[in-house]
């Protein structure tokens, strides 16, 4: 390794193949308007959904995306296609476009602002203690699974007989 390559660069240059095949994805995603049929036919799934549910369903989804490659190639990838979506579904396209950028950027974030894990931990590591803690959550899974339900069914006898 030459005099003042950081180890980073060199992790960075390994996985260079891989960015520029998602780049060059996403820049035919554009050129062929396959951004805009995705946004076509994803838009119905998301009609009736309230949009702070759409939000966070879309930021969780750039998080995770951006845990397996770079924050950067997979906002050029997705930003054209939630314009698209956010074009059909009636939504500014910012409303889709900011926080999905700035989810993806999250983890960036983290480090650049030097906040320890345990306030902003990855979602890999979220995943994996949920991995190694699935006993416990699988019980209260249950438990919360019977709050439900009991709800429920309270309140659609409450709702019957009023």
């Amino acid at each position: 390794m030459p005099t003042g390559q950081s180890v980073q660069h060199n992790r960075h240059r390994r996985h260079a193949p891989l960015r520029h095949l998602v780049l060059c994805i996403a820049k035919g995603f554009s050129a062929s308007g396959l951004d805009a049929a995705l946004g076509r036919s994803i838009a119905p799934l998301l009609s009736g959904l309230p949009p702070v549910l759409v939000v966070a369903a879309i930021a969780l989804f750039m998080t995770l995306l951006s845990e397996l490659t770079s924050n950067t190639v997979i906002t050029q990838l997705m930003l054209p296609v939630l314009a698209g979506v956010a074009t059909q579904s009636g939504f500014h396209p910012w409303v889709l476009m900011v926080p999905a950028t700035i989810a993806a950027s999250s983890g960036f974030l983290a480090d650049t602002l030097g906040l320890e894990s345990f306030l902003v931990p990855s979602p890999s590591e979220i995943a994996d203690v949920m991995w190694q803690d699935r006993s416990l959550l699988a019980d209260n899974a249950w438990v919360t699974f019977y709050e439900i339900a009991a709800g429920f069914l309270v309140a659609l006898v409450v709702g019957l007989a009023a």
